[in-house]
């Protein structure tokens, strides 16, 4: 009964600021104007900051301003949410979802130890939620995470020494030290594990992502079954985040 009244007030927000699936995928090749509405329909904030939308968002820096505007009010409604004890995850969230639009795309400088620490640090606190649920997600991502820094850092050619693979998920961190650099060895022990469907390669788009969001899909379907815990707001704000990633995805279609 923790959250109770919380999670009940969440559902009633969720009716008008969670984009439905129906038309995630109406809108999958629309334009620019389709996408515009949608923004405003269901209130990002910084769209309405624009005074001409459909031609400013054009400028991939302003549709980033205006979904990261959408992640720092998601993370401001979850810690309005949360209880003070519980707060920790609002931390990790924005530490998490703002490094994940800047990691694996540039410099090796990027490629694992700022994140490790971030992950590391708060991996007690999801065990300590007792949450079997949430602590899956968070195992889920660590997997996901270490997939995609194993794959680029073989593009770079990096010493594996160097490499900042996570603590805690259901692969385990030396299998990583041991099939690297080998794509094809770690495609081989994918195979025989529960994620036996992804196709690994260099081009991390769209496979990778394509399959890392149908699992987090599944995984926040289940959240519907718990009325009076923290499950709830914790997935809403994966729920955003992965709403976010297919609407990137629809905009950079849109803006071939």
């Amino acid at each position: 009964m923790k959250y109770i009244y919380e999670v009940a007030r969440l559902n009633a927000i969720k009716a008008y600021k969670l984009v439905p699936e129906n038309v995630i995928e109406e809108i999958q090749k629309g334009n620019i104007s389709v996408l515009v509405s949608v923004l405003k329909e269901y209130k990002y904030r910084k769209i309405f900051s624009l005074s001409n939308p459909e031609e400013e968002i054009k400028d991939a820096k302003v549709f980033d301003s205006v979904v990261v505007g959408e992640i720092e009010d998601t993370i401001n409604l979850v810690d309005s949410l949360l209880h003070k004890e519980d707060r920790w995850f609002t931390r990790w969230a924005k530490e998490y979802s703002f490094s994940s639009f800047l990691e694996y795309k540039t410099e090796e400088k990027n490629l694992g130890f700022v994140r490790r620490k971030v992950f590391d640090f708060y991996y007690k606190k999801f065990v300590e939620l007792k949450s079997k649920l949430v602590l899956d997600i968070y195992r889920f991502i660590i997997d996901f995470e270490n997939i995609k820094l194993f794959v680029v850092s073989s593009l770079f050619n990096t010493d594996v020494n160097k490499i900042g693979f996570l603590y805690g998920g259901k692969i385990q961190l030396n299998k990583f030290q041991e099939f690297f650099p080998s794509l094809d060895k770690l495609q081989k022990y994918l195979e025989f594990s529960e994620y036996s469907g992804i196709k690994i390669g260099f081009d991390i788009e769209p496979g990778i992502y394509y399959y890392e969001n149908n699992i987090l899909k599944h995984y926040l379907q289940q959240a519907k079954y718990y009325f009076f815990s923290i499950e709830p707001l914790i997935c809403y704000f994966f729920e955003k985040l992965l709403e976010i990633r297919r609407l990137r995805h629809i905009y950079f279609y849109a803006t071939k």
